[in-house]
């Protein structure tokens, strides 16, 4: 068949032999014949005929076979092309136009846009009156959409949720549809291809150049990520009307061709145009496939034109020049006569570019460069994109770069052209460097083997990363669906037991294998990797250095969620001084507020406001305008304006951190987080309706963003739920919600997890609020056994665990017993306000039923809370309510100092 001998259901992609009757030929012979005819059906219909002619006056025999199988197989392609054209006219055609109005989630469908291999790309509109917002929607064909496509998918748009970049096409949403067809919503560019942007402004070398970075940039941070594209083409990089590129369909293609396995060698994903070598023969699939396709693409940009083949070009030709020949030098390829489109459009718009001129812009360096990125052995082209971008960065700047040799001349001139006044003094410098030769020559050798021991570092750890991946999907037998704690563990064995001598790749993974424990709140492991890592990478790197300062970062994030706290806190100043040697001013910015982070976690308030504050200034100077470090740590500022009591503010905070996500278009985890804090503060404030109603629709978005029942962010609105419950006195359904937040909490985070405790004492709350005492000092005892275990002796946790006892005494009827449980804690300092004011509340109370008649000991424990308690929670004002009750009827109504107390407190007396 025409399309490929792949679609031939009669050969499966080999020639059949002869029929009885037929003359046979011998083995050679029919190999060849074979061979031949693969040839013909890849090039075009009208070329085949010279192909057969050419071949006849060399053997008419074999020309006769070669025709008549041709002539079979037009009959067959005409036949089942025909038959499946209409079928797909009418299948296609009747989805488009069914699609048009539908609603999917708080999408809805406006218009048909493109059709891909296997679905199609629509614009929508959000349509639920929230906000205003176009969006592109990517549907799977129905006929298309097997189960393996299906689950892949849903793989994919977990992976992209995570992609956040200012120059990748984000993904908003997704779902399924009503009839179970899953879609992706993703931001919507309105902008064109980036050659043509290029050409339509004559761009000059210099603009095309840094345009280029910034998708380099992207597509490293990709990589990063874990994601290869691996169909990087003018189509999928658009450069917007603010002249911004966007990078679009990152992992689309190797989603949703069909195939069950994730990553698979020999998968023929591909533009044959942008093809790397490996593609084409069937290799595997690596970062490097993605930096041969930017070589590709800044070949294009720079020359106008492509480095192999033309139009018409053969695709069988296209391939065998993409595997065999080189390409020629971009500074030869605009003289040499072929087409340039760059030329073109100069010449269309008047402009003084000739191809000399442009010759001269791209050789040397650049040519250098572009070859480097397109060489055929993927081991020998930049280890990494974002080596890739450097080099162009230090092009511009006249700096050395690293695809060309590193020699005295070459380095001599580079600074002269940087240093043009201090030529006289340069001079003298090459004259003295030629005497000390040998020293000069023994530094060079050292720079050398440094530069190239780090390159191959980091090419073996993408090596052994894709390794990795694909032994995991062999392992599981082509299924999508795999258990992330068993490919961890697989990965953690097969770097303990195949890296041993490969110390800078096993730090590197033993990291990242640290930080996917910790996303899966598994903190122990998490600890146990990166400090495995850090002793390796110490040894290497006694200096400063980006892979040491990842790790102190990771370091503090991880002994923090073990409660940790001033371990947390050392962790983050190692960071930020690692940072501030070797890092870019958004990397140390975002340290300066993970130190203050980590300070707000101990209480010392006031001084993480300021590191905060200065976070918060040193990213707005370092990338002007909406990204997404700022939108972080404003969102951290105001966790330090709530902790500190100052409610109005944190809410305002909050507020403008949202309005900043959303104009980013993103609902990363962070945003969840954002918007179950925020809950809690309308809580605090009593604006207890507008907290419940964003808890429970926080509920099917953690679903759609995590998939499954929505993983462990779940836990905390069950959480929110319960504590709304309680307040209004609803104990059954608080009893509800947090089983349910426990349940959640021992399928996600494992049981006996520091977050288990408090749902535990959530549970007995709501027992006492039903008077099922027994059950509930069951589960204050089981919150106690799970805090022994998962926080230190000295963590404030303990104090919850104290303040539940003391509740549980008092209902009891045993004072005594509640103030002994609380007199611990009389004189430190309770880890949130909130803590504060149960604490003091509980033991004034538990003094006063005492009958003591010493009720200025009580009064005084109750002047004694902090301003909090001019806005305090709604649930702190019941328990005060509950003491002034209590008080009362203890002391009788004739007290004096508990009747002015309960006046200034309650003006229009207690509800």
């Amino acid at each position: 068949m025409a399309v490929g001998t792949q679609g031939a259901p009669w050969c499966d992609g080999k020639v059949r032999r002869p029929r009885q009757g037929e003359q046979a030929m011998d083995g050679p012979r029919w190999q060849r014949l074979q061979q031949l005819f693969q040839d013909a059906l890849a090039l075009p219909a009208e070329a085949r005929h010279g192909m057969v002619a050419e071949l006849g006056a060399e053997d008419p025999e074999l020309a006769n076979a070669l025709r008549r199988l041709l002539a079979q197989d037009a009959a067959d392609d005409a036949t089942v092309r025909g038959a499946i054209g209409q079928a797909a006219a009418r299948l296609v055609g009747s989805r488009q136009a069914s699609r048009i109005g539908e609603r999917l989630g708080p999408w809805r469908v406006v218009a048909h846009l493109a059709d891909g291999g296997m679905g199609a790309v629509y614009r929508g509109e959000r349509d639920d009156g929230q906000y205003a917002q176009q969006v592109a929607i990517k549907l799977l064909n129905p006929a298309f959409a097997s189960n393996d496509a299906k689950a892949r998918l849903e793989v994919e748009r977990r992976i992209l949720a995570r992609l956040e970049h200012p120059a990748i096409a984000r993904l908003l949403d997704g779902g399924r549809t009503d009839d179970g067809v899953p879609y992706l919503v993703m931001e919507y560019v309105d902008g064109e291809p980036i050659d043509a942007w290029c050409e339509h402004r004559c761009l000059g070398t210099a603009a095309r150049l840094r345009l280029f970075v910034h998708v380099c940039r992207a597509v490293d941070h990709a990589h990063r990520n874990l994601v290869v594209h691996r169909d990087l083409k003018p189509a999928n990089i658009l450069v917007d009307t603010e002249g911004r590129p966007r990078l679009l369909d990152f992992g689309i293609a190797k989603l949703v061709d069909g195939a069950p396995g994730v990553t698979r060698t020999g998968e023929r994903v591909l533009t044959p145009s942008h093809a790397s070598p490996e593609q084409i023969t069937g290799g595997a699939v690596t970062t490097a496939t993605d930096v041969y396709a930017l070589g590709v693409l800044l070949y294009d940009l720079l020359t106008g034109r492509a480095p192999y083949g033309g139009p018409g070009t053969p695709p069988a030709a296209l391939a065998r020049q993409i595997v065999e020949t080189l390409p020629p030098r971009p500074s030869a390829a605009v003289t040499e006569g072929h087409s340039s489109r760059r030329l073109s459009a100069a010449r269309a718009r008047g402009e003084r570019l000739t191809p000399q001129r442009l010759a001269q812009e791209l050789s040397g360096d650049l040519d250098n460069i572009v070859l480097m990125a397109l060489r055929k052995e993927p081991e020998r082209r930049y280890a990494t994109v974002a080596a890739l971008a450097d080099d162009i960065e230090r092009s511009l700047a006249h700096l050395p770069v690293r695809a060309r040799p590193d020699t005295l001349g070459y380095r001599g001139a580079k600074f002269l052209r940087r240093h043009p006044v201090a030529v006289p003094v340069s001079a003298l410098a090459v004259v003295l460097a030629v005497g000390g030769a040998g020293a000069f020559t023994w530094q060079l050798a050292r720079e050398r083997d440094r530069a190239l021991a780090a390159e191959t570092s980091t090419r073996r750890t993408a090596e052994v990363v894709s390794s990795l991946l694909e032994s995991t999907t062999a392992e599981q037998g082509g299924s999508a669906e795999v258990s992330v704690r068993d490919m961890l563990e697989r990965s953690r064995r097969r770097i303990e037991s195949e890296l041993a001598n490969e110390p800078e790749v096993a730090a590197r993974l033993r990291h990242v294998l640290g930080r996917a424990y910790y996303s899966w709140y598994d903190y122990d492991a998490a600890l146990a990797q990166q400090q495995a890592a850090l002793d390796m990478l110490r040894r290497l790197h006694p200096e400063p250095n980006e892979d040491v300062a990842r790790v102190y970062t990771s370091l503090g994030n991880v002994t923090h969620g073990l409660g940790r706290l001033d371990e947390s806190l050392d962790w983050a100043r190692r960071a930020e001084a690692e940072w501030r040697v070797v890092g870019t001013p958004v990397q140390r910015a975002v340290a300066v507020g993970d130190v203050g982070a980590a300070l707000n976690s101990l209480r010392r308030l006031d001084e993480a406001r300021d590191l905060l504050e200065r976070a918060v200034r040193e990213l707005r100077s370092a990338v002007p305008g909406d990204h997404f470090e700022l939108a972080y740590y404003l969102q951290y500022r105001a966790y330090n304006r709530y902790r500190a009591g100052d409610l109005e503010v944190a809410l305002a905070g909050y507020r403008e951190a949202l309005a900043m996500y959303r104009r980013l278009g993103t609902r990363l985890p962070q945003v969840v987080d954002l918007q179950e804090t925020m809950a809690a503060l309308l809580d605090d404030l009593g604006q207890i309706e507008e907290s419940e109603q964003l808890s429970r629709g926080l509920l099917p978005l953690v679903v759609e963003l995590y998939g499954g029942d929505g993983g462990g962010s779940v836990v905390g609105l069950h959480n929110r739920l319960a504590s709304i419950a309680l307040a209004r006195g609803q104990f059954d359904d608080a009893l509800r919600q947090a089983d349910l937040a426990r349940e959640a909490s021992v399928r996600h985070l494992g049981p006996r997890h520091r977050y288990e405790a408090s749902q535990w004492l959530q549970r007995a709350s709501a027992l006492m609020g039903l008077g099922r005492l027994d059950e509930a000092e069951a589960a204050v005892r089981e919150a106690e056994s799970v805090r022994r275990t998962a926080v230190t002796p000295d963590s404030p946790d303990h104090l919850t665990t104290a303040v539940a006892q003391a509740r549980l005494a008092l209902a009891r009827g045993q004072p005594a017993e509640a103030e002994a449980r609380l007199q611990p804690w009389r004189d430190q300092r309770a880890p949130t306000q909130r803590n504060q004011v149960a604490l003091e509340w509980h033991l004034a109370l538990a003094m006063a039923l005492q009958g003591r008649r010493d009720e200025a000991r009580a009064l005084a424990a109750l002047r004694d809370l902090p301003p909090f308690v001019a806005e305090p929670s709604v649930q702190a004002l019941d328990r005060a309510r509950a003491v002034h009750d209590a008080l009362l009827a203890r002391l009788g109504p004739g007290a004096p100092a508990v009747a002015d107390l309960a006046a200034a407190m309650w003006p229009a007396g207690p509800r």
